[in-house]
């Protein structure tokens, strides 16, 4: 993408390692890029570089986001997609693949969303939920409920309720108030799971609880019917 010269490869590891010393001091650009630390410590540092602002061309961050790419940093090649996907989105998907395939689950997860929603790519639900189920074996919250939501639906894979069941659990389990809200329902509804009202309104009441409207609604509902 740049061909930097000595003086701005300088110029962007010092600045990269002035963000990592928040972190650790005893780590450098090298443990970044040979990912000698945690995947969360390499998504603070480059969340850091890229500022509340987000990027712009030509400036110091951009290069430095830049430069972490070309050394095969996921997270910051899955930034480098960010920018470039309202304006290139053909080099932003190419970026969000290369990122996905080293392993980057915000990068898997948002290439469900474009397949998903026929969003600067064709519309492809088999392949958004491959990338879904990859991001959601990693933990992603998003990507798991929208995977559940494919398995009920039977859209992009075959039906099956008692897996949609499960990946809305796992959403559900990190405070998804939408999945709370479904499983709830789908317990109550005895669909994919056996049939248990007490389960399923502790479910709606976590996520009416946070202030779920549509929660609050549904359990309102459940207790005017009862």
């Amino acid at each position: 993408m740049k061909n930097f010269t000595n003086d701005q490869i300088k110029q962007i590891e010092k600045f990269i390692n002035e963000v990592i010393e928040k972190y650790d001091n005893s780590l450098n650009i090298n443990d970044i890029i040979s990912s000698n630390v945690s995947k969360d410590i390499i998504k603070n540092v480059v969340n850091d570089v890229v500022g509340f602002t987000g990027l712009s061309d030509d400036t110091l961050e951009f290069d430095s986001i830049v430069y972490l790419h070309e050394n095969k940093v996921a997270r910051a090649t899955t930034e480098l997609a960010d920018f470039y996907l309202n304006d290139n989105p053909k080099e932003a998907v190419k970026l969000y693949k290369q990122a996905a395939e080293q392993g980057d689950r915000d990068a898997q997860c948002t290439l469900g969303v474009l397949y998903e929603n026929g969003s600067k790519v064709e519309k492809n639900t088999k392949e958004a939920a491959k990338w879904y189920k990859l991001a959601a074996k990693q933990g992603d919250a998003d990507a798991q409920y929208a995977l559940a939501f494919l398995y009920h639906d039977g859209d992009g894979v075959k039906q099956n309720f008692e897996e949609a069941v499960k990946w809305f659990r796992r959403a559900a389990e990190q405070e998804d108030l939408d999945a709370q809200c479904v499983l709830g329902l789908l317990y109550c509804l005895g669909k994919g799971v056996k049939e248990d009202h007490e389960e399923g309104i502790k479910w709606i009441k976590m996520a009416a609880n946070e202030g779920d409207t549509g929660a609050q609604c549904m359990l309102g509902r459940i207790y005017y019917d009862s």
